[in-house]
């Protein structure tokens, strides 16, 4: 007996349509459902977006506050410069100011000095005298010399004020007005003037501005001693033929001995004809002692001058 087979398409068919059905629905639910699996990702790149937009933004600002700062820095320099010269330009007018009066107490001291001197002069002026009657209250001094030297001290101490020295030889030569010759020697005999060692230096308006100009510029060794300026004062310019006015300036005296020096300079003067006159000027400088002024008072008083002790 030969089987029927069972006919399987329609069967066949329903299966087919079952599963496209079911591949249909999964599909349609995708195609339904929106799935984002960068959802979270996104989210993330947005805030890294935003992140560097403020980094850039602060970094633009960051950019503005250096160049402020060093704005500022700059401006802060330049006060600081500005004060820095203030204060330099001020500490060269305290120093000016202290010039200043350093200088206007050295003129008043020079002008009381000078008006004793002044006061000489009139006296010389209204005596018919040849020799002078020596007024020891104000210190005479005669000024009827024909020839002058100066024998100055040219220590170190001096040439600390030596402006003040300048200052007082203008005004000696200005009570001489009119002599026939000058010399100007340190205390140990060097003269201003090489070439005119041993003579004298012609008494001319220019040879005077001369001097004084050389005067300022004289820097030469001294031992703060006038005796050797002195002694050669004597040998070599003082002549039985000339009246000669000697005038010694100095701060201190760093010699050994007072009488044998005051004798021995006494002596010499004495075998003069016509003695010069000694007269000291005596200056208070650095470490200035009385040595000075102990030696001149008695040299000037045995020897026909007048000695003048200036305040510091």
């Amino acid at each position: 007996m030969i089987k029927k087979r069972r006919k399987m398409e329609n069967t066949l068919f329903s299966f087919l349509d079952i599963i496209s059905c079911g591949f249909g629905a999964i599909v349609m639910l995708i195609l339904i459902y929106k799935f984002s699996p960068n959802d979270k990702n996104e989210g993330k790149n947005n805030n890294i977006f935003e992140l560097i937009l403020k980094d850039e933004t602060l970094n633009k600002v960051i950019l503005n506050l250096e160049k402020e700062k060093k704005s500022l820095n700059n401006q802060l320099s330049s006060f600081k410069n500005q004060i820095t010269k203030k204060s330099e330009n001020n500490k060269k007018r305290k120093i000016e100011l202290g010039s200043i009066r350093e200088k206007s107490k050295t003129l008043n001291d020079s002008i009381d000095a000078l008006k004793i001197v002044n006061q000489n002069i009139e006296v010389f002026k209204t005596s018919n005298k040849k020799n002078l009657i020596r007024d020891e209250n104000i210190g005479g001094i005669p000024v009827n010399s024909n020839y002058i030297i100066f024998v100055v001290d040219t220590s170190g101490s001096m040439l600390e004020i030596w402006n003040k020295v300048i200052f007082q030889i203008e005004g000696i030569l200005k009570i001489h007005p009119d002599v026939k010759g000058f010399q100007i020697l340190n205390d140990m005999g060097s003269p201003l003037i090489s070439s005119y060692e041993n003579k004298w230096i012609p008494d001319t308006t220019s040879w005077r501005k001369r001097a004084i100009k050389l005067f300022k510029l004289w820097n030469v060794a001294s031992n703060s001693s006038p005796v050797e300026g002195i002694l050669k004062s004597l040998n070599n310019y003082v002549s039985d033929d000339k009246t000669v006015s000697i005038y010694v300036i100095g701060d201190d005296y760093t010699g050994s001995s007072f009488d044998n020096v005051i004798e021995r300079i006494t002596m010499l003067n004495s075998k003069k004809k016509i003695k010069a006159k000694i007269h000291g000027i005596g200056f208070l400088a650095r470490n200035t002692t009385n040595r000075f002024s102990t030696l001149m008072r008695e040299m000037t008083l045995q020897n026909f001058g007048t000695f003048i002790a200036l305040p510091k």
